[in-house]
């Protein structure tokens, strides 16, 4: 399966084997990750490995998790996805956007697009996201994009650090 969507100012499409040099760039910063629970890649393997079971996701008649590539012409600034609930109804939505292109609109350009695309193609009714409580701009693209809060609690872990923080649920509702 291939599908892109475009915005005003980007290309997103499935990531793909041969991003692993922007992705890499990106996904093994540590300040680019501090707020990610799984990075960051400390190995060129490690995100290499992320994008080969992201592109067999992607040949599957229906995924379990759509990872898009954000790229900024032609090259690749960040990643969002959203990954299926088992009951096929829900979706978990997630971004990252390399730091060089922070506070420019993009991760809220390209988290739309993707929200627009769980509505209207994967027809999920209820959309969640989650961040670190500490990771206001996260919460902002959250806001912006009509999610709502529902609960902030202890719990959110960091298995290569062992740190703990708060953690921030948010949700919205697409359909009854």
């Amino acid at each position: 399966m291939y599908v892109e969507l475009k915005t005003k100012r980007l290309l997103l499409r499935p990531v793909m084997f041969s991003d692993w040099e922007d992705v890499h760039d990106y996904a093994s910063s540590t300040e680019n990750t501090q707020y990610m629970t799984f990075m960051p890649n400390e190995t060129v393997g490690e995100t290499q490995d992320y994008l080969r079971k992201a592109e067999v996701q992607w040949q599957l008649e229906k995924p379990l998790v759509y990872d898009f590539a954000v790229t900024l012409e032609n090259k690749v600034i960040g990643a969002v996805s959203v990954m299926i609930h088992p009951d096929g109804t829900q979706g978990e939505m997630g971004w990252i956007i390399h730091r060089d292109y922070w506070n420019k609109g993009y991760a809220t350009e390209a988290a739309n697009a993707v929200k627009e695309y769980a509505i209207r193609t994967l027809k999920l009714q209820r959309l969640i996201a989650t961040c670190d409580a500490r990771n206001i701009p996260s919460s902002r693209v959250m806001e912006k994009l009509f999610f709502r809060m529902e609960s902030e609690y202890e719990g959110r872990f960091y298995p290569k650090t062992g740190e703990k923080s708060r953690e921030r649920l948010y949700s919205i509702i697409l359909s009854d």
